[in-house]
C-alpha cells in the first residue's frame, strides 16, 4: 500500500493539505469584511449588533461542530478501523 502522506516530499504534502484550509479561512475573512462594509452602510446600531453576534456565532460553531468531530476521533471504532486499513486487512 502506497501512502502518499508518508512517502511524498514534506513541502508538497504540507501545501496540499494546508491549501484548502487556508482558502476556507480567506473566504471566511472576505465574507466578514464585505458583510461588515454593507452592514456599516445601514448605521452604527446594525454594525454594533453584528459585532455582538459574531462572537456568539463563533461560540456556537466551536461547541456544536467540534465535539462531534472529537467524539468520532476519540471513538475506539475509529482507531480499530484505521489500524485495520493500515495493516491491509
Amino acid at each position: 500500500m502506497d501512502d502518499k502522506i508518508l512517502n511524498a516530499p514534506v513541502r508538497s504534502t504540507l501545501v496540499t493539505m494546508a491549501a484548502p484550509a487556508a482558502f476556507g479561512m480567506l473566504m471566511t475573512f472576505l465574507f466578514q469584511l464585505i458583510d461588515t462594509y454593507f452592514v456599516g452602510k445601514l448605521g452604527t446600531k446594525p454594525l454594533a449588533a453584528m459585532s455582538y453576534a459574531y462572537p456568539v456565532y463563533f461560540f456556537l460553531v466551536a461547541f456544536l461542530w467540534v465535539p462531534p468531530l472529537e467524539f468520532h476521533l476519540l471513538s475506539p471504532e475509529h482507531w480499530v478501523n484505521s489500524k485495520e486499513k493500515r495493516q491491509g486487512s
